[in-house]
């Protein structure tokens, strides 16, 4: 049987958003909105969304839009 750690994200979580201002992902950015656009989904659900950073990106292309996470600090 495996076990695996939980991590935990609470402590960084005011700060994580941060690394998107030294590199914003351009390629899973340019990736998630051409996908969006080819497939035109009605719901997406991200799980690990962290603090929806990528969510934010779809809202304006996905009707409805949903985020799970474990940790609340990064739902915050």
């Amino acid at each position: 049987m495996m076990t695996q750690e939980h991590v935990d994200y609470d402590p960084i979580a005011p700060s994580y958003n941060r690394r998107y201002a030294v590199n914003p992902l351009p390629g899973v950015q340019a990736a998630l909105r051409k996908l969006a656009g080819e497939l035109s989904p009605q719901r997406v659900l991200e799980v690990g969304c962290g603090t929806g950073q990528w969510l934010g990106l779809l809202r304006p292309l996905v009707p409805r839009i949903v985020g799970l996470d474990l940790s609340m600090g990064m739902l915050s």
